[in-house]
């Protein structure tokens, strides 16, 4: 939706990093429901729900229920919890469930900015960046931003990101002033979190 009225320049960013899959989101999240399928094993399908776009989370909630699920685990794909993201995800299943006579129970996994799994496939990332362009002067940790508002209003997304970037700087050895975290993507005309990427 938003594509159209982005400049060229970005539009054409947009279309280098296409797939022959098309979306890298679409793309990367359905190599995820594969792999995490697999992991899983027979008993316990696995459906994708994007909050906006398709597959819906509608539709992978019809999916899960029409084969027997009474008990639901909900992973939004977001590392750090913002009610802008994991929030929308709780928000979109509380709609689809509304209408509903009968509800699963849910286990919603809020976020896991800390995970030391999760930390450590960042600190592998990075590791490999290194290896294969050396180590830098400065690291620099870049978080999608949100406005400033919403965490003024109580979402406690920076804190969370900051957690996430604390505990890949000790993963990794690095002294606080190796790395700089920042923020990016913003849009609209109010204040969003800074440093700016």
């Amino acid at each position: 939706v938003i594509l159209p009225f982005l400049s060229p320049r970005v539009a054409k960013l947009y279309q280098s990093i296409w797939t022959v899959d098309g979306s890298p989101l679409l793309a990367f999240s359905r190599r995820q429901e594969c792999a995490l399928s697999a992991r899983l094993g027979d008993d316990i399908p696995v459906a994708l729900g994007m909050s906006y776009g398709s597959p819906s989370l509608p539709s992978a909630l019809d999916s899960l229920l029409s084969q027997g699920v009474t008990q639901l685990v909900v992973l939004p794909l977001y590392p750090q919890y913002s009610c802008s993201t994991t929030g929308a995800v709780w928000d979109g299943l509380a709609d689809a469930l509304r209408s509903r006579r009968q509800v699963p129970g849910i286990r919603f996994i809020r976020d896991y900015a800390t995970h030391p799994t999760y930390i450590d496939a960042l600190k592998q990332r990075v590791e490999a960046s290194f290896a294969l362009h050396g180590v830098p002067d400065r690291l620099v940790i870049s978080f999608h931003g949100i406005p400033v508002r919403y965490a003024t209003e109580g979402d406690d997304y920076p804190l969370r990101c900051q957690a996430t970037a604390q505990a890949l700087i000790a993963a990794l050895g690095l002294a606080p002033e190796q790395v700089q975290m920042t923020f990016q993507s913003r849009f609209g005309r109010e204040p969003w979190l800074t440093p700016y990427t």
